[in-house]
């Protein structure tokens, strides 16, 4: 028999903010089901253990009527209290956030045999968005991901563009391009 994931509601309908419950810490593989937005763009989660600072971005998975996204397991190691967490969306021209949820969690003491899976690390799901808004032939980009990320580039009109990537170092990116333009690179 499969393993269900552990599932917790947002019901947005009508609303721009809403609080949870249902997470305790040290739990893993827990999902934020978010219900009651029509969502037709790409849509990203950014979760953190505060209203300030970084967040970790997570993509949605859309389906009839509700997204799915799974919930950070290096934040429920804390017990701090909440997940704070915004709903995002972005197109060709603009990314912006559309609604937040703050996620109580439960604290407890940590199990002996804790040992979550480890499908990918924490870090690698940090990304960065470059702008270039002055047309240019080479783009020197300082991201300070701390690795060497995937690049994709697009241009003005969100047509995307291929250049020859150089790294630097695990912050710094430079993109060539056979001729100059204004555009954006998503780093991930």
């Amino acid at each position: 028999m499969a393993a269900m994931k552990h599932v917790i509601e947002a019901d947005l309908t009508d609303k721009t903010y809403v609080t949870v419950s249902g997470l305790w810490q040290w739990d893993y593989g827990q999902i934020l089901r978010i219900i009651g937005l029509e969502l037709d763009a790409s849509v990203e989660v950014h979760f953190s253990l505060t209203r300030n600072g970084e967040s970790l971005s997570r993509a949605g998975a859309m389906h009839d009527g509700y997204t799915d996204v799974e919930i950070p397991n290096s934040l429920l190691k804390s017990g701090s209290g909440y997940i704070y967490a915004w709903v995002y969306v972005n197109d060709k021209e603009s990314g912006y956030t559309i609604r937040s949820i703050d996620i109580r969690v439960q604290s407890r003491a940590k199990p002996g045999n804790w040992n979550p899976p480890t499908d990918a690390p924490e870090e690698s799901t940090k990304t960065y968005t470059y702008v270039q808004t002055v047309p240019a032939s080479t783009w020197t980009i300082n991201h300070k991901l701390g690795r060497m990320p995937a690049v994709s580039v697009v241009d003005s009109a969100g047509s995307i563009v291929y250049g020859d990537v150089d790294y630097i170092d695990s912050n710094t990116i430079r993109v060539t391009f056979s001729g100059a333009f204004a555009g954006k690179a998503y780093l991930n």
